[in-house]
């Protein structure tokens, strides 16, 4: 079996209603999304970003095995839950495991910064996905820490998604023999020197 990783910086993303944030920042470093604070019953916003993905590669089918989350929460934004997705059908959800609940030896933790993988960011597929079109991934972000009265003041609430990564998994790779079936004779002339 082989592996390939392929990664999508996180200055790709794009959220689904832009007027529900306070700033929407594509740095070289990724995404910086800032929310305005969220009324009583409206506390969840939605982004997106397109994964690079492997369908046929001489004739094998690679399966997605792993989707990498390279990001950073503050403020009490959290990401409950990240959504998979191949075309229009959603293939996997992985929930976030909520800060006032301890976390597992492994999952996704949706807050905090986990900017290079760790266990709490990595997304595992058993068994690996066979992709038949374009993966992306859907991120639904709470507002948790925030008050609804203007008054009250509160932390910034915010997310910075750096990248998002995925590894296919392809069968033995055909070894293919190559044979010769004409011998060409180059001599030295025929060769120019490099400058």
């Amino acid at each position: 079996m082989s592996i390939t990783t392929m990664w999508t910086h996180g200055n790709a993303l794009v959220v689904e209603d832009p007027g529900e944030y306070a700033s929407i920042r594509h740095r070289g470093w990724g995404t910086e999304l800032s929310y305005n604070n969220p009324g009583d019953d409206d506390n969840y916003r939605v982004c997106h970003i397109p994964l690079p993905t492997l369908t046929s590669v001489d004739g094998e089918s690679p399966k997605l095995s792993k989707v990498t989350i390279l990001y950073e929460t503050g403020g009490g934004a959290f990401i409950e839950r990240v959504d998979v997705w191949d075309a229009t059908q959603r293939i996997a959800q992985f929930p976030g495991i909520y800060y006032d609940k301890p976390l597992p030896p492994t999952g996704f933790s949706g807050y905090q910064s986990h900017l290079s993988p760790d266990r709490y960011n990595v997304l595992l597929f058993d068994p690996p996905y066979e992709a038949q079109s374009g993966i992306g991934i859907s991120l639904l972000v709470a507002l948790t820490g925030a008050s609804s009265d203007p008054n009250v003041p509160s932390d910034p609430l915010t997310v910075m998604i750096a990248g998002v990564g995925a590894d296919f998994v392809f069968p033995m790779p055909v070894l293919r023999r190559v044979v010769a079936t004409e011998t060409i004779e180059i001599s030295e002339t025929d060769v120019k020197p490099a400058h």
